[in-house]
């Protein structure tokens, strides 16, 4: 399914599918958003503090550091399967509303970015339909494209082993200042995510999803990581907007 800029701001219903088999926890947390995070925090903060605890109590009764250290991580690894074993599988609702905000880059100029952004789509998409035609080549269309086998592959998927280069560009001085902010950002992520989570406090580079969705770290702003040479440009709207 694919939303372009003419659905901003707009929902979208959906039922259950028939057969679906996930669900929420056993323990349910509260439909705002930023209740749900401070419930999150809190139980991230107890389970420390309990692990904390028995750590220190494996040490008392005996145990070596290293050998502590492997029994809270059984202890980790028995939380998770029972917290699957929890997991409810009746309470996935009978509906959802799929809400497809703007972009907050494209916020202030949302009108314009809508424009220009679907007249940018649309011409790509010309052009590549006129390549095609020039080779011979015919546009499958979306009905012909639901058809196909989800089995069948497009080719074989057997490496190649060329070159995958996370920067290409042929300005060797741009690409050596791109490589410059790349090696920075990761060397501070790692740095970062070695002190998760005793230090809740400090901020990951511009970029960082996984630890801002999944665990509610905070992020540097765009400013910032450009003074301090973690990204090479801003990551505003295009030029041409």
């Amino acid at each position: 399914m694919h939303f372009g800029p003419e659905a901003w701001g707009q929902s979208f219903p959906f039922e259950c599918p028939e057969g679906a088999f996930f669900g929420g926890r056993g323990s349910a947390l509260s439909p705002d958003p930023e209740v749900a995070r401070r419930q999150r925090e809190e139980q991230r903060h107890e389970y420390a503090q309990d692990l904390k605890a028995a750590f220190q109590a494996d040490r008392d009764a005996g145990y070596t550091k290293e050998e502590a250290r492997q029994r809270a991580a059984r202890r980790r690894r028995e939380r998770k399967r029972e917290q699957s074993r929890e997991r409810d599988r009746s309470r996935l609702p009978e509906s959802a509303t799929l809400r497809i905000v703007t972009p907050p880059t494209y916020a202030p100029i949302q009108p314009q970015a809508r424009v220009l952004i679907q007249a940018s789509l649309d011409e790509r998409e010309a052009e590549h339909r006129r390549r095609r035609s020039q080779e011979g080549k015919s546009v499958l269309g979306a009905e012909a494209a639901q058809a196909v086998d989800p089995l069948s592959s497009a080719g074989s998927t057997v490496p190649d082993y060329g070159l995958t280069p996370v920067v290409a560009c042929r300005d060797r001085e741009q690409r050596k200042g791109i490589l410059k902010c790349l090696v920075g950002w990761r060397r501070r992520y790692h740095a970062l995510r070695k002190k998760w989570p005793k230090q809740r406090n400090k901020e990951f580079p511009l970029g960082t999803y996984q630890m801002a969705v999944a665990h509610d770290a905070k992020v540097m702003s765009e400013q910032k990581a450009l003074d301090e040479g973690l990204i090479y440009t801003p990551t505003g709207p295009p030029r041409w907007i």
